[in-house]
């Protein structure tokens, strides 16, 4: 599996902004567009990046 761009675009929108629902807000895509993305990475890298929590994600020390 390849990394994406967008994926990782996301995975810097989450860090900027701080939670999913935000991220998705500023890249203007669902909120599980924004979920699939991150766990596309996290299957391609073999890796947990986030840990999601109720409203928001922080990361992992692999992500960051």
């Amino acid at each position: 599996m390849r990394l994406s761009i967008e994926s990782l675009q996301v995975l810097d929108a989450i860090d900027r902004k701080g939670s999913f629902s935000a991220a998705a807000a500023e890249l203007r895509i669902s909120q599980p567009a924004i979920s699939k993305h991150i766990a596309e990475l996290e299957h391609a890298l073999g890796l947990k990046l986030v840990e999601r929590a109720r409203r928001d994600g922080s990361f992992t020390s692999a992500g960051d």
